[in-house]
C-alpha cells in the first residue's frame, strides 16, 4: 500500500496529464450518444412477446402502427375526406410504411349481378361535394362492422388514419409528422400511438438530462461549500465526479450504447454517490495539513475506507446486471458500476496529485461553521437517545415490511407523461372516441379456409368482446360473413370448405386481406385495440386468453 501511495505522489504530473488527455478523448465520443426510447427494444430478444411481435411485423406488416386523428367542427365533410385522402397518399410514399388503413382502403362487400363485389368503402376518386350525398355515405358506413368508432367516430366529426410500418418507430414517426405538417389540413390533426409517444419520450429523456445534471451539480456545490467553506475544495470534489461521468458517457458512446429512460440518470447517480469519495480524501488532507509526509499520511488513512465504500456501492449496482430481466436495467447496472470504479480511481489518483501541489491550511477549518455545529449536536442527541432511535427504527422497519405487498406493478407507457402533456391528452382523446391506440394481435394458425377454424376465430372474438377491454376487433371472418350475407346465406360462416373457397376467390389480391391472412391461408390475425399497455382488467384478460 505504501509503495502505491508513494508512486501516486511521485508520478503526480503524469497522472494529471494522463487523466486530462483521457477525459478529452471521452468528450469526443459524447456527442455520438443517441437516445433509445423504444420500450420494446428493452426486452430480451428471446422474449416470446418480442419474437411474436417481430414475426407478425415481418409477415403481416401490422405490429407497429402510427395513429393520425383528424377532428372537425362539422360531421363528415368534403374537407375531412379530402384531407384524409391526401394524408393517405403522402404516407403511402414513406418507404417504411407497409399499409395505410382508413375509409378509402377498408374493404366493402356489396352484392352485384356477378354475385359479390369487393371494393373500397369510399371511392377516393369520386368524393361528393354535396353534403346530402356525404350524409348518405356516412349513414351507410356507420352500419359497417369495424368502421364506426374504429375509423370514424359516432358523431362523424373525427376520423382515424392508421399507418402500419416497419423499422425504427421514432424515425418513421418523425417522417409521418413531417409529411402531414406539409399538408394544408382544414381540421385539427393529432398524432397518437407508440411512434409519437416515443418521439415525445425522446425529448423528455433529453430534457431530463439537461435539467437534472445542472440541478444536482448546483445542489452538491451548495452542500459541499457549507461543509468545507472553501471554493477550491468544492471544485475539486465536483471535478472527480464530472470527469467520471464524462468517462462513463464517453464509453457508452464508443460502444454505441444508447441512453434509455433509466440510464439517463447515471450522471446524477455518479455525482450524488461519487462525491463521498472526494469528500473523504479532501477532509483527510484538511485534517492532516500541508507537507509531503502529511499528504502521504492523509491518503494512507482514507484509501482503504474509500475503496470499501466504492466496492460496496459497485456490488449494489452489479446486482442489477445479474438480477434484471430487462436489458435497459442491466445496461444501467453495468455502466453505473463502471462509473463508480472510474470515480474511485480518479479520486485516489487525481485528487492527491493536485492537492500535493497546494493543499489546505489547518487554519481554514479551525472554527466550525453553524452547519457543522448543527450536525455535531444532532450526533450527540442520537447518542443520548439510543433506545428511542432503535425503537423508532424498528417500528418504521415493521411498517415498511407490511407495505411491500401493497406495491402495485404497473407498466403503462403513457403514465411516463404528465397528465397535462399533449401526448397524454391525445391518447385519452383517441381512447374516448375510438377505444384506444394500442394495437393487440392474436395469431391463429391452421387451415384458415376451414369453416371450423373460422368459427373458432369467431367464437374467440365473441369471447374478447364480452371482456369489454378490447375494442375494434377485426379479422377475415368479418369479410367472409359479409360475402355470405350478400349471397343470401345469412351473416354467418358457411358450413363447408367448398363454399368458403368460393368466397375466398373474391378476397384474393386484396391488399387489406394480405395484412390479415398469409398467402397460403395457414395463418391469420385477429386485431383489436386497447386503451393502455397495462391495467388490472387487461392484465387479468391476458391471463384468461
Amino acid at each position: 500500500m505504501d509503495k502505491i501511495i508513494n508512486l501516486i505522489f511521485r508520478f503526480r504530473v503524469p497522472i494529471i496529464i494522463f487523466i486530462s488527455l483521457l477525459t478529452l478523448l471521452f468528450i469526443v465520443f459524447i456527442p455520438s450518444l443517441k437516445i433509445n426510447p423504444d420500450i420494446i427494444s428493452y426486452l430480451p430478444d428471446n422474449d416470446p412477446a418480442v419474437s411474436n411481435a417481430k414475426y407478425i411485423n415481418e409477415k403481416f406488416g401490422l405490429s407497429k402502427v402510427a395513429v393520425i386523428l383528424l377532428e372537425y367542427d362539422k360531421p363528415f365533410t368534403n374537407d375531412m375526406l379530402n384531407d384524409m385522402k391526401r394524408i393517405k397518399d403522402e404516407c403511402s410514399y414513406i418507404p417504411e410504411v407497409t399499409y395505410v388503413l382508413n375509409l378509402f382502403t377498408f374493404l366493402d362487400v356489396k352484392g352485384s349481378s356477378s354475385g359479390v363485389t369487393i371494393e373500397p368503402l369510399i371511392d377516393e376518386y369520386n368524393i361528393p361535394d354535396e353534403q346530402n350525398k356525404l350524409d348518405s355515405i356516412f349513414h351507410y358506413i356507420s352500419k359497417k362492422e369495424g368502421v364506426k368508432d374504429a375509423l370514424i367516430s359516432g358523431d362523424g366529426k373525427s376520423a382515424l388514419i392508421l399507418c402500419y410500418f416497419k423499422g425504427d418507430p421514432t424515425e418513421v414517426g418523425s417522417k409521418i409528422k413531417d409529411v402531414v405538417k406539409k399538408i394544408d389540413i382544414k381540421g385539427k390533426v393529432y398524432f397518437g400511438g407508440l411512434p409519437f409517444q416515443l418521439l415525445e419520450l425522446n425529448k423528455s429523456i433529453f430534457n431530463d438530462v439537461k435539467f437534472l445534471l445542472p440541478s444536482v451539480v448546483i445542489l452538491m456545490c451548495i452542500i459541499l461549500y457549507l461543509s468545507f467553506r472553501d471554493v477550491k475544495a468544492v471544485l475539486l470534489a465536483i471535478l472527480t465526479t464530472v470527469i467520471a461521468t464524462i468517462w462513463t458517457m464517453g464509453l457508452m458512446g464508443i460502444l454505441r450504447i444508447k441512453i434509455t429512460i433509466i440510464s439517463n440518470i447515471i450522471p446524477v447517480v455518479l455525482i450524488a454517490t461519487g462525491n463521498a469519495y472526494a469528500i473523504h480524501i479532501i477532509s483527510a488532507f484538511i485534517e492532516k495539513g500541508d507537507g509531503k509526509e502529511k499528504n502521504i499520511s492523509a491518503l494512507k488513512s482514507v484509501i482503504l475506507p474509500v475503496f470499501l465504500a466504492a466496492l460496496t456501492t459497485a456490488i449494489g449496482f452489479i446486482s442489477f446486471i445479474f438480477g434484471a430481466y430487462l436489458k435497459l436495467i442491466r445496461e444501467f447496472g453495468i455502466f453505473t458500476t463502471i462509473g463508480i470504479v472510474f470515480t474511485f480511481f480518479i479520486s485516489i489518483l487525481l485528487l492527491p496529485a493536485i492537492l500535493s501541489f497546494k493543499g489546505f491550511k489547518r487554519k481554514e477549518i479551525e472554527s466550525k461553521s453553524n452547519f457543522e455545529r448543527v450536525f455535531l449536536n444532532f450526533s450527540k442527541w442520537i447518542v443520548r437517545k439510543e433506545k428511542f432511535i432503535i425503537l423508532l427504527s424498528t417500528i418504521f422497519w415493521i411498517f415498511s415490511i407490511l407495505g411491500i405487498p401493497l406495491i402495485e406493478r404497473k407498466v403503462d407507457f403513457i403514465d411516463y407523461f404528465s397528465k397535462k402533456s399533449e401526448i397524454r391528452k391525445i391518447d385519452e382523446l383517441i381512447g374516448e372516441k375510438f377505444g384506444g391506440s394500442v394495437p393487440i394481435y392474436i395469431l391463429v394458425k391452421g387451415d384458415i379456409k376451414d369453416p371450423r377454424v373460422l368459427k373458432e376465430m369467431k367464437r374467440f372474438e365473441e369471447f374478447l368482446k364480452d371482456k369489454g377491454e378490447i375494442k375494434n376487433l377485426f379479422s377475415v371472418v368479418h369479410l367472409i360473413e359479409d360475402m355470405n350475407d350478400v349471397l343470401g346465406e345469412g351473416r354467418m360462416i358457411p358450413d363447408t370448405k367448398e363454399k368458403v373457397s368460393n368466397l375466398w376467390f373474391f378476397l384474393e389480391g386484396q391488399d387489406m386481406v394480405s395484412h390479415f391472412v398469409d398467402t397460403d391461408a395457414k395463418e391469420a390475425l385477429i386485431q383489436g385495440t386497447i386503451k393502455g399497455l397495462y391495467t388490472k382488467t387487461s392484465s387479468k384478460m391476458i391471463k384468461e386468453i
